[in-house]
């Protein structure tokens, strides 16, 4: 068959064995930001609130996972742009697996927590409130889950493929921020998330010449999602607090 051979690959560079892409820096330079950032967040809470006492042994795993997939995205962005395909293949069939790992962990640890802060809570307007938020966790987890399996679906695609891998370590850098004192409890929570997915789509736009489906898919969606598990937090409607009663097993 002719033409130029695509191959499969994660961390946002467009592979191919013939002819390097535009902008080959770029996949690496935003999962390199985005990791910082992931880093950065959750190292506010990680020794007060994950070291400093024994917690839920899911969470652990939760971290260890995560950690280790975004550090991964990391490592194959280098070797996609160093043109090392066969490593970078052979790695990215792990790198499924644990980020499979980490999503299903992420569900797992905001019913544990979940549950473990009600069970502490008395008072019935906190335990209620502390029963919605987990709209906010359930949000991450779901976006991130959504966007590893279509990147895992259309892993022959690398168009489709580095775009969703790039959203999903986007999506991370949200509950990251969220730990950041001064910007966590306020309303611009969200802005570094949906400014790294803004900047995808700038890049589309400057690449391309046009905005890719998975961006115009994709991002609405996300956005979506996120006003959404905000609206359940704050609103706290008797059917979600029944639902989210139910996940946590009380």
């Amino acid at each position: 068959m002719g033409g130029r051979h695509m191959e499969p690959e994660i961390g946002g560079i467009m592979v191919s064995s013939t002819a390097k892409p535009a902008m080959p820096w770029f996949g690496l330079a935003f999962a390199a930001s985005c990791t910082i950032l992931i880093f950065f967040g959750f190292s506010f809470t990680f020794f007060s609130r994950v070291i400093s006492s024994l917690r839920p042994l899911v969470l652990y795993a939760h971290v260890a996972t995560a950690a280790s997939w975004v550090i991964l995205v990391v490592v194959q962005a280098a070797l996609a742009m160093r043109r090392k395909l066969a490593l970078h293949r052979r790695i990215g069939e792990w790198g499924f697996r644990l980020g499979a790992f980490a999503a299903l962990s992420a569900f797992a640890t905001a019913l544990a927590l979940r549950r473990e802060s009600v069970l502490r809570t008395a008072d019935e307007a906190r335990r209620v409130a502390r029963l919605a938020f987990l709209s906010i966790p359930l949000n991450g987890a779901i976006a991130f889950s959504a966007l590893l399996a279509c990147a895992y679906v259309w892993r022959h695609k690398p168009a489709i493929h580095r775009r969703c891998i790039l959203l999903g370590a986007a999506t991370l850098t949200l509950p990251a921020v969220a730990r950041i004192p001064e910007i966590g409890d306020g309303p611009w929570v969200a802005a570094p998330t949906d400014g790294f997915m803004l900047l995808l789509v700038a890049v589309d736009l400057i690449r391309e010449r046009r905005l890719h489906p998975v961006h115009w898919i994709a991002v609405p969606l996300i956005v979506a999602l996120q006003q959404f598990s905000a609206w359940l937090f704050q609103a706290r409607p008797e059917w979600w607090v029944q639902t989210a009663s139910f996940l946590c097993g009380l």
